[in-house]
């Protein structure tokens, strides 16, 4: 028994990768080995790291949505500007299902106050923002300093949102 121990704690002490430098790369189906302190990937275009405390957390939208953008999923929307205004008059369900056909997601209301504070983040004046909203029948909009709930069913006139991206994905 002490043997299979011994050798045991060898094994998981053993260091990471081929120990003869000789020996070749890793395989080619191996996952990237990525070390807890290294810096994350660069954001993909518009998006910002939010960070706190130095450490990095996810990816945001710098700005919330285009009309532009939005219309390129939902063509009915009946909103009237130009492609680079920000997309408003839309429901909690619209908003996330277009996060989610991007592979992004609505912020959470604790990332939403981390990412307010980030440098370059960019709020629209006179709207409120979409968040993820964990209770079907309460949907929550935030903006500086104010959070509310709002009925998903309506298209309120001063709520925009934008998304967010996890950190490696």
């Amino acid at each position: 028994l002490a043997l299979f121990v011994a050798g045991l704690v060898v094994y998981l002490r053993r260091p990471e990768g081929p120990t003869n430098p000789a020996a070749g790369s890793a395989p080619a189906d191996a996952g990237p080995s990525a070390s807890i302190d290294a810096a994350p990937a660069p954001p993909p275009e518009g998006m910002l790291i939010v960070k706190k405390d130095g450490k990095p957390l996810f990816f945001v939208d710098a700005k919330p949505v285009t009309l532009g953008a939005f219309k390129g999923q939902f063509a009915d929307h009946d909103q009237v500007g130009k492609p680079t205004d920000t997309v408003h008059s839309i429901t909690y369900n619209q908003a996330r299902t277009f996060a989610n056909a991007r592979g992004k997601r609505l912020l959470t209301s604790e990332e939403w106050d981390a990412a307010a504070v980030t440098p370059s983040f960019i709020v629209a004046p006179g709207f409120y923002e979409w968040v993820d909203s964990p209770d079907k029948t309460k949907r929550i909009v935030r903006q500086h300093g104010k959070t509310e709930v709002r009925a998903d069913t309506v298209k309120h006139k001063d709520v925009t949102f934008r998304m967010a991206k996890n950190l490696g994905l």
